[in-house]
């Protein structure tokens, strides 16, 4: 865990946004500006609309290693595809 709780190491924004990547493929996949320091948003669009929502909170990052494992694990697109464009939040 990084103690000065500042944003989430590259590598975990980068891995989530791959799965989110090979999930949605024919979707474009992006993450806003960052509004929260402790949070990520990243959204899949298809259209100039947003579909699906997902936040990803520092907890989260902190307690897994393996991102592109839990987020399969937790099945996290169809989590997504359920809640259509409401936010998935990850803590």
């Amino acid at each position: 865990m990084n103690p000065s709780g500042a944003a989430a190491p590259d590598t975990k924004v980068q891995a989530v946004l791959k799965y989110l990547r090979e999930t949605f493929p024919t979707d474009e996949v992006d993450r806003p500006p960052k509004s929260d320091e402790f949070a990520d948003l990243f959204r899949v669009i298809r259209n100039h609309e947003v579909l699906h929502q997902l936040l990803v909170r520092r907890p989260f990052y902190d307690r897994h290693d393996d991102l592109s494992l839990i987020l399969k694990q937790m099945d996290v697109d169809d989590l997504l595809k359920r809640a259509g464009t409401q936010r998935v939040e990850l803590r």
